[in-house]
């Protein structure tokens, strides 16, 4: 499993509101939950069993590599989460392997 760092939008006392999340995966295998902790409560479901896996095969051999590591991304609406003031990301897997290479999380920062 994976956590990420708690964010804050450079405003650790403002609540937010979260818009969307796009995760990115490198070089992994399996599948994948993703889910989010709202100012260090309990987990919430975002997406179960992600395909991650990032190899891709062809019918028969051919004599190149087309490429030896891609990327998959996935991108998910957070608008129906209640405000907030840190959240973190939680990427869990069951069989395989995920190596996570980038989290973007767009949220509204609320006045104070």
């Amino acid at each position: 499993s994976i956590t990420t760092k708690g964010y804050v939008w450079e405003a650790p006392l403002n609540q937010k509101r979260a818009i969307d999340i796009e995760v990115e995966f490198y070089d992994s295998k399996g599948s994948a939950d993703l889910s989010v902790s709202l100012d260090g409560k309990g987990e919430i479901p975002i997406a179960k069993d992600m395909a991650i896996s990032t190899s891709k095969r062809l019918p028969l051999k051919i004599p190149f590599s087309l490429c030896e590591h891609t990327t998959t991304n996935f991108k998910y609406s957070l608008r129906t989460l209640p405000r907030f003031r840190e959240m973190r990301v939680i990427v869990k897997t069951r069989n395989g392997r995920a190596k996570l290479r980038s989290v973007n999380i767009n949220a509204i920062v609320m006045p104070v």
